[in-house]
């Protein structure tokens, strides 16, 4: 913002007879760049110590500006204020929540239910915005589920981001590091683990969230035939009945043809490569390699 305004030299310039305090790896780092050395530098990187600290030091009459970051934290500012200190209170930018609407209704609820393989936050302030919108629709306990049957996976920048995730009940995935790149590394190795694949006749079988995929290649199927294959892939080689296939097709089909023409359709779509066997007079089965 300084640079834009013309005005980062002087400003660091300034900044060379202040104290300078920061959290996190970071803001430490960017820091450093413009040539300057911070007074303290918290191991943690929540504002809550950071202000802790400075506190502890005795505050009372000194002018000290506090840069927030999206959603304003007053209480650090009203502590420091109840401290002694004259506060200037600085945001480099706002984060708002996002309008209502259909199509996030949709997306909010598909993640819920697990339709998405990762949902991933860069801020406290995502995080606790996704929250607070699943737990008003309704949608906490299916998170949940879908986050303990491993057909959700979330993951955070860091503690702070993670913090109103954990504190609901989940296990969302932090990398050693806050960094954008640390994270997109950790998430890539714990998504191509899971789903666990399945060795059919066909090839390596991986039903995901919305696509499956047959030696790495996506296979081209319906949304009701990616539901068939997610359930004979639960039990690999078991035989499951037409009326357990019609369970998990979309739209509480009780058409026993329904089950049917899904699988014929999938057969269609796959051609030889398709991995289902029909077992005669009972039902379906995933055609696996015995180990």
């Amino acid at each position: 913002m300084a640079d834009a305004a013309g005005l980062a030299e002087p400003l660091i310039e300034a900044l060379h007879s202040t104290q300078i305090v920061v959290r996190g790896a970071k803001a430490h780092g960017t820091v450093r760049a413009a040539g300057l050395l911070p007074s303290l530098v918290t191991n943690s990187e929540t504002l809550t110590e950071l202000v802790a600290l400075v506190s502890s030091g005795g505050v009372a009459g000194k002018r000290i500006v506090i840069q927030h970051h999206g959603a304003h934290d007053a209480a650090a500012s009203e502590h420091l204020r109840d401290a002694g200190a004259i506060v200037t209170d600085l945001s480099a930018y706002s984060c708002d929540p996002l309008p209502e609407s259909e199509n996030l209704d949709r997306a909010m609820s598909e993640m819920a239910q697990g339709r998405f393989d990762a949902v991933v936050f860069t801020s406290a302030f995502a995080s606790q915005t996704w929250l607070q919108s699943v737990i008003e629709r309704g949608d906490l306990t299916n998170a949940r589920i879908a986050e303990l049957q491993g057909r959700l996976h979330l993951a955070a920048i860091g503690p702070v981001t993670a913090k109103p995730l954990v504190d609901a009940g989940f296990a969302p995935l932090i990398p050693d590091r806050s960094r954008l790149g640390s994270l997109i590394k950790a998430l890539t190795e714990q998504l191509s683990k899971r789903p666990p694949s399945t060795i059919t006749t066909a090839g390596e079988l991986r039903v995901h969230a919305s696509a499956a995929t047959l030696d790495r290649d996506i296979v081209p199927t319906t949304p009701a035939g990616l539901e068939v294959l997610r359930l004979l892939a639960s039990k690999p080689g078991h035989v499951f009945s037409r009326h357990e296939v019609l369970d998990v097709l979309p739209n509480n089909s009780t058409d026993p043809h329904a089950a049917e023409v899904t699988i014929a359709r999938m057969r269609r779509a796959m051609g030889d490569s398709c991995p289902v066997r029909t077992v005669t007079k009972r039902g379906y089965q995933l055609a696996v390699i015995e180990p």
